[in-house]
């Protein structure tokens, strides 16, 4: 083998079947999504259900998540939304950068407005 391109061709099966028994889901696509994702002004697509859900039940044993995606994918919607089920009947104050700040003068958090229905 000389690429990893044939390297993943070939073990990708077994590599696959053996993250999955390592790492399982906390949210399969069978799974129902959390009944407060009705209640978010902005409505999240299917698969973003699934990932908010996800998240909001990794945060109730952890003390931190991380969310990767692409531009344009909706992590900003993703994160508050899951600290939004997290944190059920409950204010939660939730800060974020505007952008990417170039100094450390510039990244002072700004707060973000409330993302659901009273």
């Amino acid at each position: 083998m000389e690429t990893t391109f044939q390297y993943l061709r070939q073990f990708g099966p077994l590599l696959a079947e053996r993250i999955l028994e390592t790492y399982p889901p906390l949210q399969s696509t069978k799974d129902p999504v959390a009944p407060r994702i009705a209640t978010l002004l902005r409505k999240a697509l299917p698969a973003q259900a699934l990932a908010i859900t996800g998240t909001a039940k990794y945060l109730r044993r952890a003390k931190a998540a991380r969310i990767v995606a692409e531009c344009g994918a909706g992590n900003a919607h993703h994160s508050f939304s899951s600290i939004f089920l997290f944190v059920p009947k409950r204010p939660a104050r939730i800060f974020r950068p505007l952008r990417q700040p170039s100094t450390v003068n510039e990244s002072l958090p700004m707060p973000h407005r409330k993302c659901a229905k009273r």
